[in-house]
């Protein structure tokens, strides 16, 4: 072998050792990592075996359900005006009225404020006969502060009302009627009876003869429910309605006898009357005289085909102003077009101001005892029975619940389970604390 040969054969043999010196290193090192992971993993698991995660009893309320516009149909009666101007209505919107009643003015332009004074006024008569006494001028400051006092409450109310906000109904009420108490206090403190009653009377008759060629009284044609949201539709409602109604009294649950359009209208974007200038003939209001009416709700022939006439389902709007639980009545199968009827006598007054409202249709609602599902352990193959750990006295009890519904992220439980019964065959209470990493904790443990 020459000497470059030798020296070619070194360098190759240095050139291997180099490179099996690199693999070794590789090897090495993906071992320390793998062994570093392994190490990381069982560190972490010993730190979170001793956190255990509780919560505390609680109710709540699983429901299944979705979207849908809601469509009320209605037996509704025109009132129309008798003369041109503006409308004021004399009564606020979703009150029951008698045939005959008073339901609102049509003023000409430039006497709205007169007829403002003339309701003032009468409003103060109404008031002062009640209580069989008169208000002389000694007392006239006192009763005017408090005369502004409750009209501003009265229209606080009917703004309320109007809206469909009920969370300071009953405290504006509260309100209102402490004021009246106080105004009865003053007029029980005065001892003429007729004078101030008389004098209110002479200046109602002034105002009114100078109204009288400038106002129309409108009436109710029928009892029932005003309201002075208008969109063109009361006659179809009207015919709608009642073909629904013989339909309920014959052939129900058969749909042949009664076709999708029922539930159908053109423009129902809803014009509030109030302050709008109206000729003769011009709809002003409607009134519903039955407390009965019917809701149509739009779905996918699915959701429809899960819905069965006589199901008894519940209904809320989107803003949550309104909530009612309706009887189906009708189901129509007409593919992503779908929809279901249903019947209701509740929340009539709330429904008045819409035709139709984005909401929810809840097929099913439960309320009761909410918990994370992963708290739950040992779940029967039925998904019916089920383990749940508490904390009583600071130490760890496994009691068990049944389950009454599941969302699959929470659930309904029981408070107890024939399986298990503790004081009283009561297994959980409100407020109780519960473990929800339950494969973390034992019988007996205790929980500081």
């Amino acid at each position: 072998m020459t000497a470059e040969e030798r020296v070619a054969l070194k360098e190759a043999q240095r050139k291997a050792n180099k490179k099996d010196k690199i693999l070794l290193g590789i090897k090495i090192g993906a071992f320390v990592l793998v062994v570093a992971g392994l190490i990381f993993l069982i560190v972490r698991k010993g730190s979170n075996a001793g956190k255990i995660k509780t919560d505390f009893i609680q109710t709540g309320v699983i429901d299944k359900y979705f979207d849908s516009e809601l469509t009320f149909i209605r037996t509704e009666y025109e009132v129309t005006s008798l003369g041109s101007g503006r409308v004021i209505p004399a009564v606020n919107e979703g009150d029951k009225v008698a045939a005959g009643s008073l339901v609102a003015h049509v003023v000409k332009d430039g006497y709205e404020d007169e007829l403002e004074k003339l309701r003032e006024i009468e409003s103060k008569i109404a008031v002062a006969i009640n209580a069989s006494s008169y208000i002389g001028s000694d007392t006239n400051v006192e009763l005017i502060a408090i005369n502004e006092k409750i009209d501003a409450i009265r229209q606080k109310i009917s703004r309320l009302s109007l809206s469909g906000d009920i969370s300071k109904y009953s405290e504006c009420i509260k309100e209102l009627k402490t004021a009246l108490e106080v105004k009865n206090n003053i007029l029980a403190n005065i001892d003429s009876p007729n004078a101030y009653v008389k004098e209110l009377q002479a200046e109602r008759d002034v105002i009114y003869n100078g109204l009288a060629d400038y106002m129309n009284e409108i009436t109710a044609p029928y009892a029932g429910v005003v309201s002075f949201h208008i969109d063109g539709n009361q006659n179809t409602s009207s015919i709608n309605t009642k073909k629904i109604i013989e339909y309920t009294k014959s052939e129900m649950g058969n749909t042949d006898t009664l076709t999708q359009s029922v539930t159908e209208f053109k423009n129902t974007e809803m014009q509030y009357m109030y302050g709008k200038s109206v000729t003769h003939g011009d709809v002003i209001a409607r009134i519903t005289p039955d407390v009965t009416y019917y809701i149509s709700v739009d779905c996918t022939e699915a959701q429809a085909g899960s819905i069965s006439v006589g199901d008894h389902l519940m209904l809320r709007s989107e803003a949550r102003d309104y909530s009612v639980t309706a009887d189906v009545v009708a189901v129509f199968l007409n593919g992503s077009k779908s929809s279901v009827l249903l019947e209701t006598s509740s929340g009539l007054a709330s429904s008045l101001s819409n035709r139709k409202v984005k909401g929810d249709v809840i097929l099913s609602y439960t309320e009761g005892i909410k918990v994370v599902r992963r708290c739950l352990s040992e779940i029967d193959s039925a998904g019916v029975t089920a383990r749940i750990a508490i904390v009583r006295s600071g130490y760890v009890e496994f009691v068990y619940v049944n389950i009454l519904a599941s969302d699959g992220e929470y659930v309904i439980i029981s408070n107890k389970s024939q399986l298990s019964q503790g004081d009283d065959g009561i297994s959980v209470r409100i407020n109780d604390q519960y473990v929800i990493n339950h494969e973390d904790v034992r019988e007996g443990q205790v929980i500081e």
